[in-house]
C-alpha cells in the first residue's frame, strides 16, 4: 500500500478520528480528575522541572498528534508546527483548569512539553506512516478485528502492572492472558491451520501480545511473569491443537469467539472491582470511583485505576461489538445495544468498589464506564468497516492474510 492510498481509504481517517477523541478524554481523565473544582483564592504557577514530569508530559499528547495526521491523511504543514499550535493549545486549557483543582498548579513548562509531544507524534507520522501502511498492516493483522482485542489488551495490563501491589497484578492478568489464549487459537484454526501454518506460530504470538502487556511488572517478579507467559503459550497450543482434532463446522467463528472472550473480561472487571488490594488511600471521597489523585507532584496509583477501568470497559464494549458483527442494524443501533450491556456493568462495578470503606459507588462513575464501552463499540463498527472498504478496494487480501503473516 502506497503512502498515497490512505486517501482512496476514508475509513482510516474515521476510526482515527475516534480513536484520537478518545486518547484526547484519557488525557483530560488523566489531568483533571477527580473533577472536584473550586475558587483557589490564590493561584500560583509550578516551575519546577523534573526528569520524570518532562517525560509523562512529552508522552501525554504524542499518540494525539500521531492520530491527528492519520486522521487528516496526512495533510497538514509540513514540519507538523501546525499540532504543535493545536497541541499547546490543548494543554493550555487543561492547565487552566488546574487552577482550580486543590493542590494543583499549572505549568508553562508542561504546556511546552505538551506541544512539543503532539509535534514529536505528527512528526513520528510523517516518518513512518508510509512505511507503517506497505510493511506493517500486513504483519500485524489489523484487518482482522480480532486481532484487535490483543492489541487493546496490552495497554491494559499496562496499566494494572503500574496501577497494584504485585501479587495483584499476576491475579489480574490471568484472566487477560485467557482470553488472549482463546483469541489465538481461534485465529489458527480458522485461518492458520488449513494452510498448514504450525501450531507453535500461533502460541507464540498470543504468548508475546501477553508478555508486551506484562513487562513492566517482570522486574519485580521475574521467574513469575516467564511463568505466567508460558501458561499463555501452553494454554494456546492446547487449544490450538484441540480445535484442528474437531471439524470446522462454524463460519461465524469470531462470533463464537466473542462469546468465549468476553466472559472472562467481565470476571477481570469482577476481580478489579471486588478484591480488597482496591483499598487506596484516597485524599478525599470522590465522585468517579477509582480517581486520580495528584499530591506534591506525585501521580498516585488512582489515575491508573481509573484509566485501567475505562480501558477494561472499552475492551468490553469492542468485544461485546463482536456479537453483533452481522447484525443488520446500523452501528447506531449497535453501540446502543453494547451500551445497554454496558451500564449494569458499570453500575456493578461501581457497587463492587463502593463495598470498601474507602470507596463508594458513584452515578458518574457508571456512565463514564457505559461511555467508554460505548466508544469500544464504536471503535469495533468502524474497524469493520475498514476492513471492508480495504478487501473491496483489493489494498489487503482476506484470504490467507492471518497464515501469510505466520509463515
Amino acid at each position: 500500500m502506497l503512502a498515497s492510498d490512505a486517501e482512496a481509504v476514508p475509513g482510516l481517517s474515521s476510526i482515527s478520528s475516534l480513536l484520537l477523541v478518545y486518547v484526547l478524554g484519557l488525557a483530560a481523565l488523566a489531568t483533571l480528575a477527580p473533577f472536584d473544582f473550586v475558587r483557589t483564592p490564590h493561584p500560583d504557577f509550578d516551575l519546577d522541572v523534573g526528569a520524570s514530569d518532562v517525560a509523562l508530559n512529552l508522552g501525554l499528547l504524542l499518540p494525539s498528534g500521531f492520530l491527528f495526521r492519520v486522521a487528516r491523511r496526512g495533510r497538514g504543514e509540513r514540519h507538523c508546527l501546525d499540532v504543535f499550535v493545536l497541541g499547546a493549545c490543548v494543554s493550555l486549557v487543561l492547565e487552566g483548569l488546574q487552577f482550580f483543582l486543590p493542590g494543583r498548579c499549572p505549568s508553562p513548562v508542561d504546556v511546552l512539553c505538551n506541544g512539543l509531544g503532539a509535534w514529536g507524534g505528527a512528526y513520528l507520522h510523517s516518518l513512518l506512516g508510509p512505511w507503517i501502511d506497505r510493511q506493517l498492516h500486513r504483519q500485524l493483522l489489523l484487518e482482522l478485528p480480532l486481532t484487535n482485542v490483543a492489541y487493546l489488551s496490552i495497554p491494559l495490563l499496562w496499566l494494572g502492572a503500574f496501577a497494584h501491589p504485585q501479587h495483584a497484578q499476576h491475579v489480574l492478568a490471568l484472566p487477560i492472558g485467557a482470553a488472549l489464549a482463546v483469541v489465538g487459537a481461534a485465529l489458527y484454526r480458522h485461518r492458520a491451520a488449513p494452510a498448514g501454518v504450525p501450531m507453535t506460530r500461533a502460541a507464540l504470538g498470543a504468548a508475546a501480545a501477553f508478555a508486551a502487556g506484562v513487562l513492566p511488572g517482570m522486574p519485580q517478579h521475574p521467574l513469575l511473569g516467564a511463568a505466567e507467559v508460558a501458561l499463555v503459550y501452553a494454554g494456546t497450543y492446547a487449544l490450538c491443537w484441540l480445535g484442528v482434532r474437531r471439524p470446522i463446522a462454524d463460519r461465524r467463528f469470531e462470533v463464537a469467539t466473542a462469546r468465549r472472550v468476553l466472559p472472562l473480561l467481565l470476571l477481570y472487571v469482577a476481580l478489579l472491582g471486588g478484591y480488597p488490594w482496591r483499598s487506596f488511600q484516597l485524599l478525599h471521597p470522590v465522585t468517579l470511583g477509582p480517581v486520580i489523585v495528584v499530591h506534591q507532584g506525585v501521580l498516585r496509583t488512582q489515575v491508573l485505576a481509573l484509566l485501567e477501568s475505562v480501558a477494561a470497559f472499552s475492551l468490553i464494549g469492542y468485544v461485546a461489538a463482536q456479537l453483533h458483527a452481522r447484525s443488520r442494524g446500523g452501528s447506531l443501533e449497535v453501540v446502543a445495544r453494547v451500551t445497554a450491556l454496558g451500564l449494569p456493568a458499570a453500575a456493578t462495578f461501581q457497587w463492587l468498589c463502593g463495598a470498601h470503606a474507602d470507596a463508594h459507588a458513584s452515578v458518574p462513575g457508571a456512565l463514564l464506564l457505559g461511555l467508554a464501552a460505548a466508544i469500544g463499540a464504536g471503535l469495533h463498527r468502524a474497524q469493520l468497516a475498514l476492513s471492508a472498504q480495504r478487501r473491496s478496494s483489493a489494498c489487503v487480501p482476506d484470504s490467507g492474510v492471518y497464515a501469510r503473516a505466520l509463515r
